[in-house]
């Protein structure tokens, strides 16, 4: 900080920073479904930003994102034959454990998912910083960076 210098301009409000968009590709939608929308798709880039993922992160995110729910943040798998209660866009499988006590997501709310897809989005960012991608192979449900 300098002082002021009479006869110079000061900005004294400075703008608000633009708003943080994704302007990267959209991946196509898997099955049935849809693609994801360019705000899910701003809420998943803010929240993987907010985690320190860069843009290559943030495509592999999306991608993974299209592929597990078609972009939906409602979606649910409770299959318990296929050993899946899962939710949400990045179709967290509660039965890991990572919404319980003591849980990487114990303060998230996966019933909310549906209604809040900003919180599912960092739900999804919380658990990739903790974890990278690991969680996303099939039948691997323990958090280790592969």
């Amino acid at each position: 900080f300098s002082p002021a210098v009479r006869g110079t301009q000061v900005q004294v409000n400075p703008p608000p920073p633009p708003p943080r968009v994704w302007t990267g590709q959209l991946p196509a939608y898997y099955g049935r479904g849809t693609a994801c929308t360019q705000a899910n798709a701003n809420l998943i880039a803010i929240a993987m930003w907010d985690v320190g993922a860069n843009d290559a992160q943030v495509l592999r995110m999306l991608k993974i994102i299209s592929r597990e729910s078609g972009c939906d943040s409602s979606a649910f798998n409770g299959n318990r034959r296929t050993g899946d209660d899962s939710w949400g866009f990045c179709q967290i499988n509660s039965l890991a454990g990572f919404f319980s006590s003591g849980g990487i997501l114990e303060g998230y709310n996966r019933w909310a998912f549906a209604g809040d897809p900003r919180s599912n989005a960092k739900a999804c960012a919380k658990l990739y910083s903790v974890c990278g991608f690991g969680p996303w192979n099939y039948g691997n449900y323990y958090c280790r960076r592969p």
